[in-house]
């Protein structure tokens, strides 16, 4: 793509055509599809630091070190504003502030812990009502990922995941926050779901 590294527009689908049934020979319905204009804005993510050529010399793997410390740092960062960031400023808008993104809570007005299944598939059914593609992953905490590991039944067997859900990735990220505030609970979390099948697990 030949384009200026200044912000772009490039088209997105807001409303699908609808497709009609003909006779033989019969007209075909015409029926377009609903356009909007998405807004690119390339963002710059970048720090530094300083290290001294000495440590450098006498520090065997350090540079290795320094490697996994650099990607590290820029993939935590990636995560909370992928989710959560605000848009505002030089920061991108996550997928929480992101317009259109469905919705679902848990019991209000004071939230509650997941313990099977069903608000997944809740959420699931609320995205492919909105045409919009199956979702492949879930993302979460690591301590969501733990109560959702540890799901069982009245007998305490682990609870199967469904055959609705069998495919779905769980992933986990520390940028999720687990103290969020829901009427008078403080210790509220998000798990984002959605169809994330053109990133690399």
């Amino acid at each position: 793509l030949d384009v200026k590294a200044g912000e772009f527009q490039i088209a997105a689908i807001d409303t699908i055509p609808t497709a009609a049934w003909r006779g033989e020979r019969g007209n075909v319905a015409e029926s377009e599809p609903a356009f909007k204009a998405m807004w690119i804005r390339p963002k710059s993510l970048a720090f530094r630091f300083k290290v001294s050529r000495e440590l450098l010399q006498d520090s065997p793997g350090l540079n290795r070190a320094l490697e996994i410390a650099i990607s590290q740092a820029f993939a935590v960062e990636l995560d909370r504003a992928g989710l959560r960031g605000s848009g505002a400023g030089a920061e991108p808008a996550g997928l929480l502030n992101r317009p259109g993104v469905q919705l679902i809570n848990m019991a209000l007005p004071d939230g509650a812990p997941l313990a099977n299944y069903s608000k997944l598939i809740n959420v699931a059914r609320l995205i492919k009502e909105a045409n919009a593609p199956a979702p492949t992953a879930a993302i979460m905490s690591p301590r969501e990922d733990e109560k959702i590991a540890l799901f069982a039944d009245t007998t305490g067997q682990p609870l199967r995941r469904p055959d609705a859900l069998s495919d779905w990735k769980f992933l986990t990220t520390s940028q999720i926050p687990t103290d969020l505030t829901v009427g008078a609970s403080n210790d509220c979390s998000e798990l984002y779901t959605g169809d994330f099948s053109l990133f690399s697990y």
